[in-house]
């Protein structure tokens, strides 16, 4: 599975986010081919002025150093949809 960042979307002052796990796998039987894939949210993340938080999608916190570890991007992605005024 990897960790993509789903496109971050502005709501006035804030951006909020997905961090979703993803994959995807294809298999060849006689005759025919499959392939499945599979899409999930791990956590919802949100920019504001004053910082940055994130739950899970059940509600519940987590810690941004975990997921800015899982994926390094994280943070430079929501900060440039931020727009620039603050608000």
């Amino acid at each position: 599975m990897t960790l993509r960042l789903d496109p971050p979307r502005r709501l006035g002052g804030i951006v909020v986010a997905a961090l979703c796990e993803t994959g995807a796998h294809g298999w060849r039987l006689p005759g025919a081919l499959g392939a499945a894939g599979a899409k999930r949210p791990v956590a919802i993340v949100i920019c504001t002025k004053d910082g940055i938080v994130a739950v899970d999608p059940q509600g519940q916190p987590l810690a941004l150093a975990d997921l800015e570890a899982a994926f390094p991007a994280l943070r430079d992605r929501l900060e440039a949809a931020m727009p620039q005024d603050g608000g």
